[in-house]
């Protein structure tokens, strides 16, 4: 009986523990992402994207002709299956790129130059994304990349797909070697681009969500034909490019969250333990309570530039005297407070012009991580990540200033300001 029962128990730990695991990941991925502020990285590589997509498929149509005469123009069936990539759009984005055949030696090297610069900028946004800080690779291998990615991989494409073609392949074959394509490229670039170790469950499982995203989406741009319609009756002739353009600002979103969610994937177990929010405590660090002291006096520099005694700052920020004077005297010692004759204190400059930072410097908090003094590999690289660490907090910190934690105009008449200042 209990050796029925067995797996039974073991399944109902099991489904807890996949749910916890879900939502560690679930979590890890939108955190990572809004952290990275990733809407923005995709809106401006989606920009980027839609400026050099014309001088990429012109330099592979370019490039193809010259090797392999008409072959290569298969490529174009592969870009009609790209959300958004409607057949007009496609049309004339070809008849460019024949055109564009007679251009110079001169403007083949700008497309190709523009195409290489493509790659690089997708590169160093997944790199902010993952938060990166590895052993850059050399300048060789990176070209490389670029290269097999932007240039030789569309050409073999190409000829791959009007060599299909040419032999009657049903449409059907080009769909699951769009599907197939996609799939693959996501991949190799979820593993490559990050610039560090990434394992291959984690890229494998981005790229097949992220896919198959993208897959849904070009059917549902397929299938909104009322949409495309009142498009197409209020842009006229610019309708396709304005699909188009939704369509890339949607793939590089997509894209962009398929590196978050391969980073929490293979962080998950980091996830589930630590990256939890930090819980509301009864004590408060010194630069947490020397920023309610400023904060205080802020908000009197604010209304009539008020000074405030020692005894008052206590009783505002509710902490022991010894404890308030001891950080007084670092604010007055950084050149943050001023002492009036009367022994009151005041701000020694706007509000606007004191950064957190400075408070933090103030105090003795702002001292950056301690690196090795030693050169081998391991010295050099922590180093580049302790520097990089210390870069985004001292940034976080001096983009904020007293001014910023204070209410606008008529602050005392909210419930934030009469919490946050003391009644005279």
């Amino acid at each position: 009986m209990s050796s029925r029962a067995e797996p039974a128990r073991l399944a109902g730990r099991e489904l807890p523990e996949l749910i916890s695991l879900a939502r560690a990941v679930l979590v890890g991925t939108l955190r990572r992402f809004l952290d990275a502020r990733g809407f923005d990285l995709a809106a401006s590589l989606a920009y980027s994207a839609l400026l050099t997509l014309v001088p990429l498929v012109a330099c592979v149509t370019l490039l193809t002709s010259a090797f392999f005469g008409e072959s290569g123009t298969g490529l174009y069936r592969l870009l009609r299956f790209l959300p958004g990539a409607g057949r007009d759009f496609v049309t004339n984005l070809q008849a460019f790129s024949v055109k564009a055949t007679s251009l110079s030696g001169t403007a083949t090297l700008f497309f190709l130059v523009t195409s290489l610069r493509t790659f690089f900028q997708i590169e160093s946004t997944v790199q902010a994304l993952w938060g990166s800080t590895g052993t850059p690779r050399t300048p060789l291998r990176r070209l490389g990349m670029a290269l097999s990615v932007m240039i030789l991989g569309p050409i073999a494409l190409g000829v791959l797909t009007s060599l299909l073609l040419e032999s009657g392949a049903p449409l059907g074959d080009f769909r699951l070697l769009g599907s197939l394509m996609s799939f693959g490229l996501l991949v190799y670039l979820y593993r490559s681009l990050p610039g560090s170790f990434v394992r291959w469950a984690p890229a494998v499982v981005a790229a097949l969500l992220v896919s198959a995203s993208l897959t849904l989406l070009r059917v549902g741009f397929a299938r909104s034909v009322a949409l495309l319609a009142s498009l197409n009756q209020t842009y006229g002739p610019l309708s396709a490019i304005v699909i188009f353009v939704v369509a890339i600002g949607m793939m590089t979103t997509l894209f962009l969250v398929g590196v978050s969610l391969a980073h929490a994937i293979q962080y998950r177990d980091e996830f589930r333990s630590h990256d939890v929010p930090l819980e509301r405590t009864e004590e408060g660090g010194r630069l947490y309570v020397a920023s309610r002291i400023l904060l205080v006096l802020a908000g009197a520099w604010q209304n009539d530039r008020a000074t405030r005694s020692p005894a008052l700052l206590a009783e505002a920020v509710a902490r022991p005297k010894d404890e308030v004077a001891l950080l007084v005297g670092a604010l007055r010692a950084g050149g943050l407070l001023v002492a009036q004759a009367d022994g009151n204190l005041a701000l020694s400059r706007d509000p606007e012009k004191i950064s957190l930072y400075a408070v933090s410097r103030a105090i003795g908090e702002s001292a950056p991580r301690a690196v090795p003094a030693g050169h081998d590999a391991a010295a050099n690289v922590l180093h580049r990540v302790f520097a990089k660490a210390n870069r985004e907090e001292r940034a976080v910190l001096q983009g904020t200033s007293l001014r910023d934690l204070l209410p606008g105009e008529g602050m005392e008449d909210t419930s934030y300001a009469r919490g946050l200042l003391p009644q005279r």
